[in-house]
């Protein structure tokens, strides 16, 4: 799969969003991620008011680091993130269920259709195609 090659250490995804969308190159949209049973999810919730498709992004929590979230109890499946990156996590079918903790990237897929279940479907479809 030619389009999907990587040349200078970049893939085609990531030199074609970066300037134009707010893709941040070398990063993934996101990876799912297993929840503790006892997080506090009241304390995760965020405040913050999107300027539009409010009830897409109701479903996120509030940003913390990799490394926060691991410390909260929500750990990655993959080391695809570092403890660096931010992150928001959400749980598209409830508590208890699949988890991902979603980067700025995922909010460019966003951009382009305002539906989780429209950027979650592209960014397993990518890893899929990829073999990530």
């Amino acid at each position: 799969m030619r389009h999907l090659g990587k040349r200078g250490g970049r893939s085609r995804v990531d030199r074609q969003l970066s300037p134009q969308c707010g893709w941040k190159a070398g990063v993934p949209w996101g990876v799912a991620a297993r929840v503790s049973p006892t997080l506090n999810r009241a304390a995760i919730r965020s405040t913050l008011r999107a300027p539009r498709c409010e009830r897409v992004y109701a479903r996120h929590s509030r940003w913390l680091t990799v490394g926060q979230w691991r410390a909260i109890g929500v750990v990655p499946y993959s080391s695809a993130l570092a403890n660096t990156e931010v992150a928001t996590l959400l749980e598209p079918d409830g508590p208890n269920g699949t988890a991902y903790l979603l980067t700025g990237n995922y909010r460019a897929i966003l951009d382009y259709n305002c539906s989780n279940f429209y950027a979650l479907s592209v960014g397993l479809l990518a890893n899929a195609i990829t073999g990530r």
